[in-house]
């Protein structure tokens, strides 16, 4: 049976526990701060999804931190995470990423096995496992328009996609190429807006 980390491993990896909470804290102020501007687009509920994984990914913390066993439970979220971004992005490098996710899991389940105290570090990874990368997917969501000198990028949204199965709409852009101005609409949402020397000076958006 393998016992907790020597001091020094512990408190490397309870300074990295630390890191994590910070970089936690950052993400849902991130989110709060972009679901006030409408050029972000993220609705209440999305704002609610965030404060859960977030107070999920507390959870885990303490727990992980508590258990003294680091090690294992920042495996055990990295099976776990794998695992969730592998389904996300199934459609690309998902297989890959859920293959990883397995073979960890095989190797958290042998330490366990060995170490019956381990319990709570495994749990405590599963929670930061499921609730990190939903906060990170959220806070890390760019804007829906992205104002460039001579032109405009427009970008995807988690939200807009699950709400609306089809989107179009049309831009124009002034002879001397410092003002854009467009509009996009899908199923249940329409918005404009008007970029000048590269910056975004209107934006509207409004449910249909």
């Amino acid at each position: 049976m393998s016992g907790p980390p020597s001091p020094p491993i512990q408190f490397v990896g309870r300074a990295g526990l630390a890191l994590l909470g910070a970089g936690l804290i950052f993400a849902f102020g991130t989110t709060i701060v972009h679901a006030r501007q409408e050029a972000f687009y993220i609705p209440a509920y999305g704002v609610g999804i965030a404060a859960g994984a977030f107070c999920v990914a507390v959870i885990g913390l303490v727990l992980s931190w508590r258990s003294r066993r680091v090690g294992l439970a920042v495996l055990t979220m990295l099976a776990v995470g794998l695992g969730v971004i592998g389904v996300l992005a199934i459609l690309s490098i998902g297989i890959v990423l859920l293959a990883i996710s397995l073979a960890l899991g095989v190797v958290v389940a042998a330490r366990l096995a060995a170490d019956r105290g381990g319990t709570a570090a495994a749990a405590g990874g599963v929670l930061l496992g499921l609730a990190v990368p939903v906060l990170a997917v959220i806070a890390m969501s760019g804007p829906l328009v992205e104002c460039e000198p001579g032109g405009v990028r427009q970008g995807e949204n988690l939200f807009l996609g699950a709400e609306s199965s089809s989107g179009g709409g049309g831009s124009a852009m002034s002879p001397d190429g410092r003002t854009s101005s467009g509009r996009t609409q899908g199923d249940t949402y329409e918005y404009t807006y008007r970029c000048q020397d590269g910056k975004l000076v209107d934006f509207d958006f409004r449910h249909r």
